[in-house]
């Protein structure tokens, strides 16, 4: 008996590694420079696969329970299971990379919004806070036809719990707080709306108020953090009506896009009154949405716009890096020492790689290069170049989009189309073959993160 006892106990690893989980291999590469062989690190995606279409399998959340720490960094798919992770995983503790770094915002709208008919898919690209005001069109009350809801009774029972925790995470503002923020942004005696062609019809507990609404053009905003908005005004014509006088609409969209949700701004005043209001937007949903497809899409809304892919600008990933280990610091004290002597060394290694990047492109400043799919746009923002994509949140272009790519590549005589390895390339190779264009691979998902980097500018250096 004494025997088998030693014989397992031998069998046994003396140490196991605390293991951290990260949601993509250049995050491996970035925790291994910190920690060194101090821990084991688990990747949720495994190399060559698409982050923007991807689920967590029984193996995966399996490692990720046995995991101290996981490192996210902003992707679609973290966001519906990092709150159910908060109960289901007590002792994981989950840490946004993002944390200090200010989002760039990309030009295309999220996938959840309908293209009108009247739409291409580059017209269709606009997230709220990046447009040009004479790209702003008129639009009618065809736009928010139907009966909503508003989400405000939502908010008061607590469910809407998950949103305000996940807004929480990338943000210095606690769950709380931001809940007290949108309670007093969604309070509302209206319960109901019911808009059919002009008429807007308003259900409170104990009236029902009816007006009917003349178009009064629209008012664009830019507020304080750079973002931008639109409101379209709407003015009751009906004399007699107790309905507000003026009414706006805010839904995120610029063009004509028939519309499942809104922001309403209601007064008797002026729409100059309306115009101040900045801390009152009640909000309502469709009636054919259920609950949980509102909650969907307000997650869906949190990241509306940012853009995901900070781990390919070496700067920003010193930020990164400093995240990181102060995290691992906090979990792991002992080591304390040590990921501060990694990370000091690490951010040398990041400058020097920044360095030789801007000596690479130093002659292309300006320079646009067509990629199949939008992630570089960080690394275009730092070292002054255009990216082009051809893929927009998982969409292959329309033909008159795809004619527009090509006359773009024409125009701008460029000579390579650089598609991300691993995936689909049908599209690329067609818009090269009709250009006359190279295809190029770039990985923008490698685990050998600096080499890659450092190819893919070799080859964006090589464009003309």
């Amino acid at each position: 008996m004494k025997k088998i006892l030693t014989s397992l106990i031998f069998a046994l690893p003396l140490f196991a590694k605390p293991i951290i989980s990260v949601s993509i291999p250049p995050q491996s590469y970035f925790v291994q420079k910190i920690a060194g062989d101090s821990v084991e690190i688990n990747e949720v995606i495994p190399p060559n696969t698409d982050e923007h279409n991807f689920d967590f399998k029984p193996s995966t959340m399996q490692k990720l329970e046995q995991s101290d720490i996981y490192f996210t960094i902003g992707l679609e798919f973290e966001k519906p299971m990092i709150y159910k992770f908060k109960d289901t995983f007590k002792n994981l503790k989950i840490i946004d990379t993002r944390k200090d770094i200010k989002p760039l915002y990309t030009t295309f709208e999220h996938a959840h919004h309908q293209e009108s008919e009247h739409e291409t898919h580059f017209e269709h690209k606009h997230a709220p806070a990046v447009f040009k005001d004479s790209e702003v069109k008129d639009r009618s009350m065809n736009d928010y036809q139907g009966e909503f809801y508003s989400v405000y009774p939502l908010l008061l029972d607590d469910s809407l719990d998950e949103v305000f925790y996940l807004k929480a995470l990338n943000n210095k503002q606690s769950k709380d707080e931001i809940k007290a923020y949108y309670k007093e942004g969604y309070k509302s005696d209206i319960d109901k709306i019911i808009i059919a062609q002009n008429t807007i019809t308003f259900y409170k507990k104990n009236e029902v108020l009816k007006g009917t609404y003349a178009y009064k053009g629209f008012v664009i905003f830019t507020y304080e953090s750079g973002k931008k908005g639109v409101r379209y005004q709407f003015e009751n014509t009906d004399t007699t009506s107790k309905a507000p006088k003026f009414v706006q609409f805010s839904d995120h969209q610029i063009n004509p896009t028939k519309s499942n949700h809104f922001h309403i701004f209601m007064g008797d005043l002026s729409f100059e009154a309306l115009n101040k209001e900045m801390h009152n937007w009640p909000t309502f949903y469709s009636s054919l949405l259920s609950k949980e497809q509102i909650i969907e899409d307000q997650i869906a809304h949190i990241e509306l716009g940012n853009d995901p892919h900070i781990w390919l600008d070496p700067l920003l990933v010193k930020t990164q890096a400093r995240t990181i280990a102060q995290a691992l610091s906090k979990e792991y004290p002992r080591n304390k020492a040590l990921y501060e002597k990694n990370l000091a060394h690490f951010e040398k290694e990041l400058d020097a790689l920044d360095s030789k990047i801007k000596s690479l492109l130093k002659d292309k400043k300006g320079k646009k290069f067509i990629v199949y799919h939008p992630s570089w746009a960080y690394f275009a923002a730092r070292y002054d170049l255009v990216q082009v994509p051809v893929e927009i949140e998982g969409k292959e272009p329309k033909l008159k989009d795809l004619k527009a790519l090509i006359e773009l590549a024409k125009k701008e005589k460029i000579q390579t189309i650089f598609v991300q390895k691993g995936f689909a390339q049908n599209v690329a190779r067609l818009l090269a073959k009709e250009c006359g264009a190279d295809i190029a691979e770039i990985d923008h998902l490698s685990r050998d993160w600096e080499n890659e980097l450092l190819n893919s500018a070799q080859k964006l250096g090589g464009i003309k």
